[in-house]
């Protein structure tokens, strides 16, 4: 028999997921920032093709996206609709994992409902497209509440999920992944030295081995090598983060880290006070709730230090309806009054940040002035529909940009030579049905790959250059602009043996064959 409880359930959870795809679907046809938006559509392309991360390009942000991403291609097709649903279905996943938190921290469903539906208008719509930080971002916080809903469930089998949230979230983007790990180390140490919690935790830890030799496994069955992924995905980002945390963190900035971010920080004042008072009543080893805010509260921190360092637009925003939510729960009012004053002071400050961010497409260097001006990105190729095509590069004459790259596509189209093709359009080559034969995954000097005077230079150099020997390449493609390098041929071949010729507006052509 159905419970109307569980009746409520099931619409609310049906509602959740229309909306959640339903908004994303929509904003993830609006606008594009070419570097961002299409680098993971392009790998997960060369994924169906037999080309693997690591191994056949350079990169430093996870394979987990551009492994899904080829499974829906396989399964929908090559298209941009399945590209978008791609960061629907995440989106969608989100909302149910904050409907359920709440409603397991005593939330009322009909309360849990609106903060699950406002968190799913703001969190991936601002990007629309699958995008490393926003499904790292994702993944770490579903991490978070899963972690806390164990803590207070206890006998669960939900613990066995975060072995598989983490290598999901490390394989998606290393920050804030490392930074949520820790947290959570931390306060699960704290509550296995007060619950001994022991035969669990050998089951958590047999299942961490077992991901990890699945993953050695991966890399033997497809070749690749250990060192390659530790140059890339470890090292080199290590030392990108250093000066990151160096020259975008500190020096300690009040305006950047609380003045920007204060709906954050505001949404957990009720946590901070709860906080303080099991800190002063000497309670905080003996409640749970220490963890639970503990967790909660250092996991803002580590969201906004993520933001800082990135060097992308504001994103987790739409962190403010779960941590809204989570300490709506633990306030336990019963005057509808002040229920409703929380609820409807979160709801405006999410539609805020709706309207400046999701709806100008901020995250996409737009404005709603600009995205009038859009027009039918299938006048460049049906597999691009139904995008609407508009760009920071061209935001007055998007159709001037359109032609110019329909001509460039010709030309390579009747190449017949090898080539490589260097460009942040990273959808040429999938209209054309050919491989690009990229070194690297995307184009961003310093922030992507090593600079001259770097200490790793030197290896991805000769990996640049293995590729394009592998390739037998001839002549390298560059379509600009490219937003993060204006001299990748230049700095690989420094000795000048290539020839290059301005062959459009957009596109140089470098004939290399005298460099090998």
């Amino acid at each position: 028999m159905i419970t109307n409880s569980l009746k409520f359930n099931i619409i609310y959870l049906i509602l959740i997921i229309v909306i959640s795809i339903t908004v994303n679907q929509y904003f993830g046809n609006i606008g594009i920032f070419p570097i961002d938006s299409f680098f993971p559509f392009n790998a997960s392309y060369e994924i169906l093709n037999g080309l693997y991360p690591f191994k056949d390009y350079w990169t430093i942000t996870g394979p987990f996206i551009d492994v899904i991403q080829a499974i829906l291609f396989k399964i929908f097709g090559v298209n941009w609709t399945a590209y978008v649903l791609h960061a629907s279905i995440m989106n969608s996943i989100l909302g149910l994992v904050v409907y359920f938190s709440l409603i397991n921290f005593e939330l009322p469903k009909n309360y849990s409902l609106i903060y699950s539906l406002l968190v799913v208008t703001l969190a991936y719509p601002s990007a629309g497209t699958p995008y490393v930080d926003h499904h790292a971002t994702i993944l770490s916080i579903i991490s978070i509440l899963v972690f806390i809903v164990s803590i207070k469930k206890i006998k669960t089998n939900l613990w066995y999920f975060l072995p598989v949230l983490f290598f999901c979230s490390f394989f998606t983007k290393q920050s804030p992944t490392a930074y949520i790990f820790l947290i959570i180390g931390i306060f699960y140490t704290i509550f296995f030295l007060k619950n001994f919690f022991f035969k669990k935790t050998i089951f958590l830890l047999l299942e961490t081995l077992i991901i990890i030799f699945l993953i050695f496994l991966i890399f033997n069955l497809y070749e690749i090598r250990f060192i390659d992924f530790y140059n890339q995905y470890i090292d080199y980002p290590l030392s990108i983060g250093e000066n990151r945390f160096e020259n975008f963190l500190f020096p300690f900035d009040y305006k950047r880290i609380f003045l920007k971010h204060k709906w954050l920080h505001i949404s957990l004042i009720p946590l901070y006070v709860q906080l303080f008072n099991l800190i002063i009543k000497k309670e905080f080893f003996s409640d749970n709730r220490f963890i639970y805010f503990g967790s909660l509260i250092l996991s803002s921190y580590a969201f906004i230090s993520h933001q800082l360092m990135t060097i992308n637009g504001n994103f987790i925003f739409f962190l403010i309806p779960i941590y809204a939510g989570i300490s709506h729960s633990f306030l336990k009012i019963k005057n509808l009054k002040q229920d409703s004053l929380i609820i409807i002071l979160t709801i405006l400050v999410s539609f805020y940040y709706f309207n400046k961010y999701i709806v100008s497409r901020n995250f996409m260097d737009l404005t709603k002035n600009d995205i009038k001006l859009k027009v039918e990105a299938s006048l460049i190729d049906q597999k691009l529909y139904p995008l609407k095509w508009i760009t920071f590069n061209n935001k007055t004459n998007p159709m001037e940009e359109i032609e110019n790259l329909k001509e460039v596509i010709e030309i390579i189209k009747n190449e017949k030579l090898n080539k490589s093709i260097i460009t942040d359009y990273q959808f040429i080559s999938v209209i054309l049905g050919i491989n690009d034969n990229s070194p690297s995954k995307y184009w961003y000097h310093y922030h992507v790959y090593p600079t001259k005077n770097h200490r790793l230079f030197d290896y991805y150099k000769e990996f640049f250059l293995e590729k394009l020997k592998k390739k037998n390449i001839k002549k390298i493609y560059v379509i600009k602009p490219l937003v993060g390098d204006r001299k990748v041929v230049e700095t690989i071949f420094q000795d000048g043996c290539f020839s290059k010729q301005k062959k459009t507006e957009i596109l140089d052509i470098y004939d290399i064959r005298k460099c090998f």
